[in-house]
């Protein structure tokens, strides 16, 4: 369990690291999304986890050292870094393109990062998320989300972890904390 002093100083980093109106960042994804044109929808989600699970190169941080870079540097540097890396990109090419994402850490040996995007409520997420998402994904058999306290859906964004799709297997953490782009956070079951 992490104090709220340890994650209060987590959550300014992802912040910061986490910068959607950069013309990098909107631009790289905005050509991404461009695939299913139209306000952001289930085929923009895809289209973003699609390039990530297939370009998106991962390598260490420095032992001992927790390393972040931006995602515009990110995208100008080719996509390159560990799972933190990776979920803030994510998290700030959904926000980019006119999603509702968050950033998750998971606690454990190792930790995990990675990110969600907010989906809807569970009604709206059983009834046109899921067949969307099956219908890109043919070979999806489950698929996994959290669900905040007011049923609403959060599906795992996880490119390094899960399944082949958006909704892959959740990693198993000790405990788990969202943080959200304006800083905040709240720890989550």
């Amino acid at each position: 369990m992490l104090t709220d002093s340890q994650m209060d100083k987590i959550a300014k980093r992802f912040q910061t690291a986490i910068d959607p109106t950069d013309p990098v960042v909107r631009n790289f994804a905005a050509s991404i999304a461009a695939g299913s044109p139209g306000s952001f929808n289930v085929g923009q989600l895809a289209l973003l986890w699609l390039k990530l699970k297939n370009d998106f190169k991962y390598v260490n941080d420095p032992k001992g050292y927790d390393y972040n870079v931006s995602a515009s540097l990110n995208i100008r540097q080719g996509l390159i870094g560990d799972c933190d890396d990776a979920g803030i990109l994510m998290t700030a090419m959904l926000e980019a393109v006119g999603g509702t994402a968050r950033t998750i850490l998971g606690t454990g040996n190792p930790g995990h990062v990675y990110a969600e995007c907010y989906v809807g409520k569970l009604g709206y997420f059983r009834s046109a998320v899921l067949p969307d998402l099956a219908e890109r994904f043919p070979h999806m058999q489950t698929v996994h989300c959290h669900q905040d306290a007011v049923n609403g859906c959060w599906l795992n964004m996880d490119t390094l972890l899960g399944d082949g799709h958006p909704g892959g297997i959740l990693y198993t953490a000790i405990s788990e904390y969202a943080v959200y782009t304006n800083g905040a956070w709240e720890a989550i079951q």
